[in-house]
């Protein structure tokens, strides 16, 4: 028992020193020179994570500006939910050190999101390359300035690569030419490499990929032929409307009628590219126009109003009062539960918006939207009870996710205040009605509208540096991000029905409206990853750098085999030791005991 308890002892030291192993990898940075500007330094960033409660530290010599300290927290929490690890269980320690005052800000974003991965992956990174780039949401990688100077850094410390955000290579050389920084790069002995995400530099620091790049999205039977079906049920209502409508004579209603004509006409080109909802969402735009026709046609007086106001206004309350007695099971519950809830708040508002309007056309208006609203709420209720793999989905657990939404968003505009102070933005707004439904103990709503907020903030962010010249390839790529995170998901048997209803939606718009597409997938990538705050996610293999759980395996057995053996010959030199105290005071008697034998025999003679 006592080699097992020193083996054991020996096996806790060893275990224990590993996982605190400090990971490290090199930055590239600017520093202030004398007369303004700047130029290219390096500096050494360190991560040191040991057990705590979720904590992220950040030390920095010389002392650097407040957004590093964010963009630092931003890179640790991207990491952490790029590789599915629970990070709650841990405290990551931070630590920058550089010769010269750096330039503060995000540009080391990417690296520290990096180097959190290497460290809770175990996969080791090169040490004679370098990446510069902010990290944006679900590892895309995003623009940074003083690419020249950083290039002339790497060049003299023998950084032989240097990883740099695609299509942003170009930068001011002096102040007369502009040249391509790959081939000013090849001058100077540095290869530079453009990569789009965390995944493609995570294959060039390491050798390997994070995930299989071009990921096919499995879309669920279930999901494709309900949304079908809302398709064919709004696109069927619009032609209805159509022929329950007048032509006009009146320029405004002229125009309201092209208006729908071409969404119905773009709800039907969607529809035969099996784009569902975004078919049913051109619908759903074209019969609030037709119906908003028919009320003014109609001329309805007050009486035929009220009592249409009462209909809508009864069935809300109606559906509201069913959806809260569905079960949440799934997250395609969840998901519904939430897409119903938001299009019957809407309906409501614009109730009450319609019977305080002014003018015929506001109230007319109004009423339509709401009875539309409430329409494409009854469609999305027909999403509940489709089963799949079942959660622990309780208020306890919606509370908090929401609350840790909450506080990511307020760090985020924080944030976005600190860079742009007069950006104007809505997030205040939906940060509000968030709160609001945490305070009224409507946790998924609370969950669903913090969700929603954080990808409006996330656009200006991820953003920074797109010119309106790359914004349509900027859009495309966020796409693929999208994509490749709902490919995820249904990987796992979970396919999320509101990102890739959003997902859809923002590729049908990347061409014509491109800034619409990327607040649809931040939306899709915001709503497509559910699933995280009700199952435990992978656990980091105990903070030990390896290449896998097999590795981990044979470590600990070798360290417990060496316990044991270091244990056993412990145990045998103290037993030799104590057999030699035994041993010393018998030998000291025979000896006392011959003397006097001696001295006896001496008197005989």
């Amino acid at each position: 028992m006592k080699y097992i308890l020193i083996a054991l002892f020996i096996v806790l030291c060893a275990t224990t020193t590993m996982a605190q192993k400090q990971g490290h990898l090199r930055l590239l940075a600017a520093h202030d020179v004398e007369g303004g500007g700047y130029a290219g330094s390096t500096a050494d960033l360190y991560l040191e994570i040991q057990p705590g409660k979720g904590r992220v530290f950040l030390e920095t010599f010389p002392l650097t500006r407040i957004d590093t300290q964010i963009a630092t927290r931003t890179a640790q929490e991207i990491a952490c939910n790029v590789v599915d690890y629970d990070c709650s269980q841990y405290d990551f320690i931070y630590t920058i050190k550089s010769q010269s005052s750096i330039i503060g800000g995000p540009s080391a974003g990417a690296a520290t999101a990096l180097l959190t991965i290497s460290m809770l992956t175990g996969k080791d990174l090169r040490d004679d390359m370098a990446i510069t780039g902010t990290i944006n949401s679900h590892g895309l990688i995003g623009p940074v300035s003083g690419l020249k100077p950083k290039i002339e850094a790497a060049s003299v410390s023998g950084i032989t690569t240097v990883l740099v955000p695609q299509r942003f290579v170009k930068d001011t050389i002096n102040a007369t030419n502009t040249s391509d920084l790959v081939e000013y790069g090849k001058s100077l002995g540095v290869t530079v490499i453009e990569v789009t995400d965390i995944n493609q530099a995570m294959y060039y620091m390491s050798g390997s990929y994070l995930e299989a790049e071009n990921a096919t999205i499995d879309i669920d039977t279930s999901y494709q032929e309900t949304m079908r079906k809302l398709s064919d049920d709004l696109c069927s209502r619009s032609e209805k409307l159509l022929n329950e409508t007048s032509p006009s004579s009146s320029k405004d209603l002229i125009e309201v009628s092209n208006q729908a004509k071409n969404l119905s006409s773009l709800g039907l080109g969607a529809y035969q590219k099996n784009d569902y909802y975004s078919s049913a969402s051109f619908c759903f735009g074209a019969n609030v126009k037709y119906l908003y026709l028919y009320l003014q046609q109609k001329n309805s007086n007050s009486e035929e109003y009220h009592k249409m106001a009462n209909y809508v206004m009864t069935n809300i309350l109606k559906l509201d009062a069913e959806t809260d007695q569905k079960e949440i099971k799934t997250i395609t519950d969840l998901e519904s539960y939430m897409a119903v809830k938001e299009r019957l708040e809407d309906a409501i508002r614009y109730v009450n918006i319609s019977t305080s309007a002014k003018t015929d056309t506001d109230k007319f208006y109004a009423l339509a939207y709401a009875n539309e609203r409430l329409y494409s709420a009854y469609s999305w209720y027909s999403f509940f009870d489709h089963r799949g793999k079942e959660f622990v989905i309780n208020n306890a657990l919606m509370k908090d996710s929401c609350q840790n939404v909450l506080l990511e968003v307020e760090e985020r505009l924080q944030y976005l205040n600190l860079i742009f102070p007069d950006y104007p933005s809505d997030v205040s707004k939906e940060l509000d009605e968030a709160y609001v439904e945490l305070e009224r103990g409507r946790y998924p709503l609370c969950l669903f509208k913090a969700s929603k907020a954080k990808a409006e903030v996330d656009v200006p962010l991820n953003s920074m540096g797109v010119g309106l010249d790359n914004l349509k390839e900027y859009a495309q790529k966020k796409l693929t991000v999208a994509k490749s995170s709902i490919a995820h998901e249904a990987s796992k048997g979970v396919f999320p029905i509101l990102g890739y209803s959003y997902y859809e939606y923002a590729r049908t718009l990347s061409v014509s409206d491109p800034y619409s597409s990327l607040l649809y997938s931040e939306y899709a990538l915001e709503l497509s990853n559910l699933d995280v705050y009700f199952h435990e996610r992978g656990k980091a293999p105990a903070l030990i750098q390896t290449d896998g759980d097999q590795q981990n395996v044979i470590s600990f057995v070798i360290i417990f085999i060496s316990g044991l053996g270091i244990g056993y010959i412990v145990a045998q030199l103290i037993r030799s030791r104590k057999e030699k105290e035994l041993i010393i005071p018998i030998s000291k008697k025979k000896n006392k005991k011959r003397v006097n034998n001696e001295q006896e025999n001496k008197k005989n003679r």
